[in-house]
């Protein structure tokens, strides 16, 4: 993909913009993605040589812009599921300079591959800091060393990058990444974990985060990474699939996965700290627990009964995939049976109340407790499977604990 192939609606600013007398460059990821071959999914556009208001009025005629910078000007140009986003460069001082140049914008970027820029109009590639090389060299270095810690967390995004491209981190920028502080905001935190989770390649990009430090200073001795965990962490692309659908599972998936060897504890401590809860409705912090948890108690592997009863604690199929991902000998086929037996997302429904047991003359109490569970337990044996068999097991043990015939 070149850069001729950008968004119409980046042309269109573009043009508007060279109108007005400045430049709109492509810049960032969409760059770097370009020349790499790999799909650009987000167009961001850097506009040189133009005042804000300027801009404003070229985006304008365009179509509908919407601010979203206040310090910094950013738009987001257009409807629809992929506008196109605006922004003008920041100059050597931190503010928004339209004529600081490209390499003094360039310098303010994390890595020197996320430096380039390309006009999309010509599809000419601007390279002030030597980001081409770096791309044939598959080495990720910093843009430049005395701005890298403007953002601390893009010591987390380096590890990110590097795994998810493959690349080697050079030795002066790892001594970098490994130099910043992690006292970030939990969500900035959580969002870059979930992205290193949902990526390629996870048990690399935590490799990074436990060599640099990063994850020890963070969560303390919670989720340590050694060789078994980011194995595992690198099988997890191969269960998303099997752990169900949505961002949320996925999420859910990574964080079982390396988090599994420190227990349901370790979820509960990691979570609590990057303020993780649930999304969408979905309990994932409750989920996550659970799959754990089950992962741990299975036998291996698990009869029917055990697969049965599991699905009580929570969703069957984020705990299977978890303990594939963790390389449990034909977890693909016992993923399979728990969905024949209908029990990978929810429970078996109960086939008995309370109320029913009331009816048979059992007080609330430990003795209706105990009814309950023996029912469900024959149910998840496969040996009661209708509400009429169900109450005709609890009269009989209910009988039974009375010392009365069975009716």
């Amino acid at each position: 993909m070149g850069f001729k192939d950008a968004p119409a609606l980046a042309a269109a600013v573009a043009r508007e913009v060279a109108a007005a007398g400045g430049r709109a460059y492509v810049v960032g990821g969409a760059v770097r993605d370009a020349l790499l071959g790999r799909t650009v999914r987000d167009w961001d556009l850097e506009v040189h040589g133009l005042e804000a208001a300027a801009v404003e009025a070229a985006l304008a005629r365009v179509g509908r812009a919407q601010r979203v910078g206040r310090a910094f000007p950013m738009w987001k140009v257009g409807p629809g599921a992929a506008p196109v986003d605006v922004a003008l460069p920041v100059g050597p001082g931190g503010a928004p300079d339209p004529h600081c140049g490209l390499e003094a914008a360039a310098r303010r970027r994390d890595l020197r591959v996320n430096a380039m820029a390309a006009d999309v109009l010509t599809g000419e590639v601007l390279d002030p800091l030597g980001g081409r090389a770096d791309l044939a060299a598959h080495t990720l270095r910093a843009a430049d060393a005395a701005r890298f810690g403007d953002d601390p967390l893009r010591a987390w995004r380096v590890a990110r990058f590097a795994a998810d491209l493959g690349f080697a981190v050079d030795s002066a920028l790892a001594a970098l990444a490994a130099a910043q502080p992690v006292a970030l905001p939990s969500e900035r935190i959580c969002g870059e974990l979930e992205r290193m989770l949902g990526g390629p390649a996870p048990g690399r990009a935590f490799g990074y985060l436990e060599d640099w430090g990063l994850r020890a200073r963070r969560f303390g001795a919670d989720g340590a990474v050694d060789a078994g965990v980011r194995a595992a962490l690198d099988a997890v692309p191969a269960w998303r699939e099997a752990a169900g659908p949505g961002a949320a599972r996925a999420f859910a998936l990574g964080l079982g996965v390396w988090l599994a060897p420190g227990g349901s504890g370790a979820v509960a401590r990691v979570l609590a700290g990057l303020g993780v809860k649930a999304r969408g409705g979905w309990p994932l912090a409750a989920q996550v627990g659970a799959a754990v948890d089950t992962r741990a108690a299975l036998a291996w592997p698990p009869g029917d009964a055990a697969l049965r009863a599991a699905a009580d604690r929570g969703e069957l199929a984020l705990a299977l995939a978890v303990a594939g991902a963790w390389g449990a000998p034909g977890a693909a086929a016992v993923r399979s049976r728990a969905a024949a037996l209908g029990v990978d997302f929810v429970p078996l429904p109960p086939l008995i109340t309370g109320d029913d047991l009331a009816g048979l003359g059992v007080a609330a109490g430990p003795a209706m407790g105990g009814l309950l569970a023996a029912v469900r337990a024959a149910q998840h044996a496969g040996h009661v499977d209708s509400p009429e068999a169900a109450r005709a097991l609890a009269g009989r043990l209910w009988c039974q604990s009375n010392g009365a015939s069975s009716p």
